[in-house]
């Protein structure tokens, strides 16, 4: 009985398990997939212009459709090439994360669950590549992924999706009395045409086949931009006018130089560009002071913040009488001549000899080295000589430019080693040894002395008899 009461339970829970997996597999009125559909809507900034090198900010929005709306995935796609970077602090809410992915997407996930109605907001920039060419530039590819409880469902993104790149047709133009910008040469008696202002853009680009060249009325200042050069004022914004201004000098020249010339400020000051612009500054040979020569002409500029004169690598053009130097940015610049170096003696060592390597306890040792003059002047050179490092001798020699003189020390040692002896950085060891002790010999027998034979062969005869006594007495005993 009891058993039949637990089966039909268990088949009761099994049935109503069943039936609530099945409702909840059937779309309900009001619930269907469509209405947990998801607006994802992209933002792209409405400007007047966009041109190559510009930085836009990019901003998509969406809503949850129900609660329990979590696992939330974003991905937008910029068009080829653009450079992409996320800005995570201005997404709402918070994300779980976002990065940059595949050069030129944006992705962003959030983790909920959150209720129904809560929106998002994600925010990524996206920098016009420097080289794109004027088009209309799509942003295409841009999904969201997200679930509904255990549903998935993805949709994509709406909203603006097209943007038009034009590069800004902009040269420099001026509006001071000391400069003029033209696209050829100095003229002769024409007035100067002068270029119209760019319009304003982010970035300004120089436009034409032909470089740009802004100078001073007497051709004694000059600033030469490359076809296509990006210039821009400090606060970033697009740089419209070029000025060139001869101007006090903000600080005399450093020790050893001088200006040549006038100190010329070109303006705006910050303005940089990129690539690098041609500086050209002109000089008289009569401004140079005397022992100067042209090569050592350079370009310096001014460094507010140092308060120092800097070297730039300049080019001479002594036919010309001009200096040139390239740079990306505008302070002021002038002609320093700095005073050539007086001719120096430098001098080498070499060729190190030590003979005998060898030697006896107060016998003399010979060193000889070769010095050199590879300088310009004639000089003199003191060349110590270094027993293990202690200087025991020196030599005071004088070398004429380009020549070379030998220099002779002689040396001895008191007590037996091996010794480092070193003259001008080269180095050599060399051995003292002690005297040894003569061999003992017996001495001769003096000349003339005879030999006593009697003597010898009594002494003999004596000691035979002893043997004999000696031997009989032995044999006596034995025969007891």
């Amino acid at each position: 009985m009891m058993m039949n009461r637990i089966a039909r339970l268990i088949r009761s829970i099994l049935v109503a398990g069943l039936t609530l997996l099945l409702c909840c597999s059937v779309n309900l009125p009001g619930s269907s997939a469509a209405a947990n559909t998801v607006t994802v809507s992209r933002d792209i900034p409405d400007v007047a212009a966009i041109a190559p090198g510009d930085t836009l900010r990019i901003t998509v929005t969406f809503a949850a459709p129900g609660s329990d709306f979590n696992s939330v995935v974003l991905h937008d796609q910029a068009p080829n090439g653009w450079q992409v970077a996320v800005d995570t602090a201005a997404c709402v809410p918070a994300v779980l994360t976002g990065k940059p992915v595949e050069g030129n997407g944006a992705e962003f996930s959030w983790l909920g669950p959150y209720e129904a109605g809560q929106t998002f907001t994600a925010v990524y920039t996206v920098s016009v590549p420097a080289q794109l060419t004027d088009d209309t530039y799509t942003f295409s590819g841009g999904w969201l992924v997200y679930y509904l409880m255990s549903d998935k469902y993805q949709t994509g993104i709406t909203g603006d999706a097209q943007i038009a790149v034009t590069h800004t047709s902009a040269q420099t133009g001026t509006d001071t009395p000391d400069e003029t910008a033209d696209t050829g040469s100095p003229s002769s008696g024409e007035p100067e045409e002068t270029a119209e202002p760019a319009a304003e853009t982010t970035k300004l680009k120089a436009a034409g086949d032909n470089e740009i060249t802004v100078r001073t009325p007497d051709n004694k200042a000059t600033a030469t931009l490359q076809k296509d050069t990006v210039m821009l004022t400090a606060d970033n914004r697009p740089l419209t006018d070029i000025s060139i201004t001869a101007v006090p000098a903000p600080k005399a020249a450093p020790e050893g130089a001088g200006i040549i010339g006038d100190v010329y400020d070109f303006g705006p000051d910050g303005a940089t560009f990129e690539p690098d612009i041609a500086i050209t500054l002109n000089y008289h040979t009569a401004d140079i002071p005397p022992g100067t020569g042209e090569e050592n002409l350079v370009i310096c500029y001014y460094e507010p913040g140092s308060g120092e004169w800097r070297s730039l690598n300049s080019i001479v053009d002594a036919d010309a009488g001009t200096v040139t130097a390239y740079v990306n940015h505008f302070t002021a610049f002038s002609i320093l001549a700095y005073q050539a170096d007086p001719p120096a003696a430098v001098f080498t060592v070499t060729m190190l000899s030590i003979s005998p390597s060898q030697a006896g306890i107060g016998d003399d040792i010979y060193a000889c080295v070769l010095v050199t003059n590879s300088g310009g002047a004639s000089g003199s050179y003191n060349v110590p000589l270094l027993i293990d490092g202690v200087a025991v001798d020196s030599r005071s020699v004088t070398v004429a430019a380009g020549e070379s003189k030998r220099v002779d020390y002689t040396v001895s040692k008191a007590t037996p080693g091996t010794f480092m002896l070193s003259i001008g950085g080269l180095a050599e060891s060399f051995t003292v040894t002690a005297p040894t002790e003569p061999e003992q010999l017996l001495p001769p027998a003096p000349e003339g002395a005879s030999v006593n034979w009697m003597v010898i062969g009594g002494a003999s005869g004596g000691a035979a008899v002893i043997i004999v006594v000696i031997i009989l007495m032995r044999n006596r005993k034995q025969s007891y």
